[in-house]
């Protein structure tokens, strides 16, 4: 018995030596601070709490982060004129301000972290698009691997919700709430195996998702948008209409719009044709109409196949579910139009 209950004590002694050996934020402890001293495979969940910074918070060269945020709020109350530039980013400054960046890393989650911006005006008005700031996003992912953002409210943010672009690959963005913005609610300029999941959009500026390369070299490839639930918007639903690089592999499946569904894919100044495209099972609330139409348009694009979607059309304008020029290997099965044709316009040359 005397050796059991020895033997007990020193388990709990090792066990309280490993407990002082974590790690712990102190009120007065600076979040970056504290982010940039973690070692690789730390596990931390903060205290729910604000945190308000005009900086942005860098997460960089890391791998094996998992930080609980358990519903902390980033917040900024200014567009950043006095933050100090970040190096390499001295030109056009407070414009690409982004509130978190996570580049060059891998394996890191970051939940239920909030980000309150500063932007007033944000939404789908006019006043809501401010250029000089238009690259200040809520999460800017560079060139990392392996990214989970789970569980952020993000609104009032002057650029997009999220960014992802430099080769980054497996990212998950799931549960997010983004609104209130001033450009895309996410914007994918260059990325692999990502996913899009669960999440709600309302009252973003332009596209609720925008697949955008912006070089030649770029690619966009392997990309599944599913379960989320899209509000307002001023501009389109999905678009992936650059002039440059290629979109491949984009699975959109099980949405719920509650505005318009028009869709805006390809380029007729690319010269690659891209896709191919799935659309399963996605429903919109809201009619859509236009002179030429055509609620999905298709340009430059080799494989698209659409079925089982449920797409209010506008009364009265003839609208056709797809339609648009050089089209290749197209597969419409099953969906159903309101007010319109589940049917393919050909626009002329």
């Amino acid at each position: 018995m005397r050796i059991i209950l020895i033997s007990f004590i020193t388990t709990l002694l090792i066990i309280s030596c490993k407990a002082q050996k974590g790690v712990s934020l102190s009120k007065n402890s600076d979040l970056q601070e504290f982010i940039t001293e973690l070692e690789n495979g730390t596990e931390y969940t903060f205290e729910k709490q604000s945190f308000n910074r005009e900086e942005p918070l860098i997460i960089e060269g890391k791998e094996g982060l998992v930080l609980d945020f358990s519903g902390s709020t980033i917040i900024s109350n200014t567009s950043g004129e006095n933050v100090k530039p970040l190096h390499k980013k001295e030109r056009n400054w407070p414009r690409n301000r982004s509130h978190v960046i996570i580049k060059n890393s891998k394996n890191i989650k970051i939940l239920n972290l909030n980000i309150d911006g500063p932007h007033s005006n944000g939404g789908t008005s006019e006043k809501a698009y401010v250029r000089r700031l238009e690259a200040q996003h809520a999460y800017e992912i560079i060139n990392s691997k392996n990214i989970v953002i789970e569980g952020a409210n993000i609104k009032e943010i002057y650029g997009d919700g999220i960014y992802i672009s430099k080769r980054s690959s497996q990212i998950l963005i799931q549960n997010c709430n983004i609104s209130k913005n001033g450009r895309q609610g996410i914007a994918i300029t260059e990325g692999f195996n990502i996913e899009i999941k669960n999440n709600e959009f309302n009252e973003i500026r332009r596209a609720h998702i925008d697949l955008e390369c912006n070089h030649n070299s770029d690619t966009i490839k392997n990309i599944t948008i599913s379960g989320n639930v899209f509000g307002s918007k001023r501009l389109k639903w999905i678009a992936a209409a650059s002039s440059k690089g290629i979109v491949t592999e984009v699975t959109v499946k099980n949405n719920k719009i509650n505005s318009t569904a028009d869709i805006y894919l390809g380029n007729v100044k690319n010269k690659r044709k891209q896709g191919p495209y799935y659309f399963y099972d996605n429903s919109s609330h809201k009619g859509y109409g236009n002179p030429q139409g055509i609620i999905w348009k298709l340009f430059n694009v080799n494989g698209f196949t659409a079925e089982g979607n449920q797409i209010r059309a506008q009364a009265y304008r003839d609208m056709h579910l797809v339609g648009g020029r050089n089209v290749t290997n197209l597969h419409l099965n099953n969906n159903f139009v309101s007010h319109g044709s589940p049917s393919f316009k050909k626009l002329g040359n």
